[in-house]
């Protein structure tokens, strides 16, 4: 059965675009610890398997340190694009920082990623917490309230 015509349960994975996301007891260094063609291959393993989507996470800034946790990373939307090309029945997910993101350029970059994938994209919205990781960019990190008040104005705005 097609994926879109499911009811019920979707199984997806959250896919390892950024650096140690699954170290527990050892760490890999290098910039080649999860590159594209990695991504690529678990995808094209995940839409075999019959897995109905693919969800990344996305940071902008590593947690410093020996392991650098999440320090290398994939951004997300031209990451979904990559993994739309390549996969048929998936469906791909970006995660977008509302802090970082005008709702117009995601809206049309979404649109082009639609189309790219044939409907078979989709985004995560997210209001962002991480006052380190938007300073290096110039913004300030809102207070909670104002976050998601902000949030609830880029989703009308992108719809």
């Amino acid at each position: 059965m097609p994926h879109d015509e499911r009811d019920g349960l979707q199984l997806g994975l959250f896919m390892p675009n950024c650096s140690n996301m699954y170290a527990i007891s050892t760490y890999r260094t290098g910039p080649d610890e999860w590159p594209y063609e990695s991504n690529k291959r678990i995808a094209l393993a995940a839409e075999d398997a019959g897995f109905d989507f693919l969800f990344p996470v996305s940071r902008w800034r590593g947690f410093g340190g020996k392991t650098d946790y999440l320090g290398l990373s994939q951004e997300t939307m031209t990451w979904a694009a990559a993994l739309l090309a390549v996969t048929e029945t998936l469906k791909v997910y970006s995660t977008v920082h509302v802090p970082v993101f005008h709702p117009l350029v995601a809206a049309k970059m979404g649109a082009t990623l639609d189309h790219i994938g044939q409907g078979r994209w989709g985004i995560n919205i997210v209001s962002g917490w991480s006052k380190e990781e938007f300073g290096m960019m110039g913004i300030e990190l809102l207070p909670h309230d104002q976050r998601y008040q902000k949030t609830a104005a880029f989703i009308e705005i992108l719809k």
